[in-house]
């Protein structure tokens, strides 16, 4: 079933939505511009998106560039936003961009969004509004809320009142509340029903820990995994790491130490990085916390959060969940103390033509996996991107994990 991204910034509006399509699509919702470069779309999976939406405060210049990843990959984008002015150079980047399903008015009508979704729109109904270059702002800018109300057929004049006070409710809510970065989990639900508090700090949520060679690859693999759980399950991913890279990887808030202050008690997952409905992340700064401080703040978690952990070595006893090395066969020896349910080689770069078991050598009963070699991939780094095309990858962690 093709997949239907709700990224508008609008909660109440996202429900609309989902109500009308969750029978037709697989429906999620996206409440940071970031996360829709790791949800793995394309061909046939569509994105509602607005400017409303938080992102990591590169202006439309950052927005673009997430609309381009989307679109490399066959993405559908309905683009809703207030009225711009002919010639307005954030809608002719999006046109030049193959993005034709605009809906620009200063109140939306959720029948005219139902009818966009339904009826993809051509080149010939935007071209119109194009410029001959893009000349997109940088930095924050002052976004607007954007309104929407159900169209009414014949209301009498009771109703007309009725729905005036309920829609200036509706607008004011949305003026008054821009989307906080945070996962929709709530605290007090975190407990399992039925448990003592006790019982839930005893057994806590189930704990993946990845880790591996310095420079292997190891936060590669880990949001992968947390990207390919994320799909049936709530996911946490906490960067516990002496080499944090996940906030400058995919444009996070800026300097947000977020994995050491929930360590701390400090914050809260309702406050954390939201990427989707699904998945959350807490980047660190500097070099993130312990693997025992992670597990102390983790207790009295529901077992119905998958927290996966970029782990340093140094952290680790004897066992690991998914070992990550590099394609060298030498260096295995100074991680051959550590006991890995799954052996991941990262084929970036290739160096030597050794078949991928031959590195579980050091090893009785261990899984093996392998990251492709994917000359994109350091293109990818750069631009804060995830790569599209790993779903072997995803699977054979999923699989080899028993997960």
């Amino acid at each position: 079933m093709s997949k239907l991204i709700l990224a508008t910034g609008m909660e109440d509006f996202d429900q609309a939505l989902e109500a009308r399509y969750k029978e037709q699509y697989t429906v999620q919702t996206v409440s940071y511009l970031q996360g829709l470069t790791v949800l793995g779309l394309g061909q046939g999976d569509t994105v509602v998106l607005t400017r409303v939406l938080p992102d990591s405060g590169a202006g439309d210049a950052g927005f673009v560039a997430v609309v381009e990843h989307l679109r490399r990959y066959g993405v559908r984008v309905v683009f809703l936003d207030q009225s711009r002015p002919k010639g307005d150079p954030l809608v002719s980047a999006l046109v030049h961009r193959g993005v034709y399903d605009l809906l620009l008015a200063d109140e939306l009508m959720l029948e005219e969004v139902f009818d966009r979704i339904d009826h993809p729109a051509t080149y010939g109904d935007v071209e119109a509004l194009l410029v001959e270059e893009d000349h997109l702002g940088k930095g924050s800018i002052t976004r607007k809320p954007i309104t929407w109300r159900r169209q009414q057929p014949a209301e009498s004049a009771e109703d007309q009142r009725t729905e005036s006070t309920e829609s200036e409710s509706s607008k004011e809510r949305i003026r008054s509340k821009r989307p906080a970065l945070r996962l929709s989990l709530r605290l007090p639900e975190l407990h399992n029903k039925g448990e003592s508090k006790s019982q839930c700090e005893a057994v806590g949520p189930p704990l993946i820990t990845v880790s591996g060679l310095p420079g292997a690859g190891v936060t590669f693999v880990a949001l992968h995994l947390a990207r390919a759980l994320s799909r049936t399950r709530q996911t946490v991913l906490i960067e516990a790491s002496d080499r944090p890279i996940l906030g400058r990887w995919l444009n996070g808030p800026a300097e947000w130490d977020g994995a050491n202050a929930f360590a701390r008690g400090a914050q809260t997952l309702e406050e954390a990085w939201h990427l989707s409905s699904m998945l959350t992340l807490l980047p660190a700064q500097g070099s993130g916390p312990s693997l025992a401080a992670v597990k102390k703040c983790l207790r009295g978690l529901t077992n119905d959060v998958t927290v996966v952990t970029d782990v340093r070595l140094s952290d680790l006893m004897n066992e690991v969940d998914v070992l990550v090395v590099p394609p060298d066969p030498e260096k295995i020896a100074y991680v051959s103390r550590l006991t890995p349910r799954l052996l991941v080689v990262n084929m970036v770069p290739e160096r030597l033509p050794v078949d991928p078991m031959e590195y579980a050598g050091a090893w009785t009963d261990t899984a093996v996996a392998t990251v492709p070699y994917l000359p994109e991939q350091s293109l990818a780094v750069i631009a804060g991107e995830v790569l599209s095309g790993l779903d072997s990858l995803e699977q054979a962690l999923l699989s080899k994990l028993n997960l």
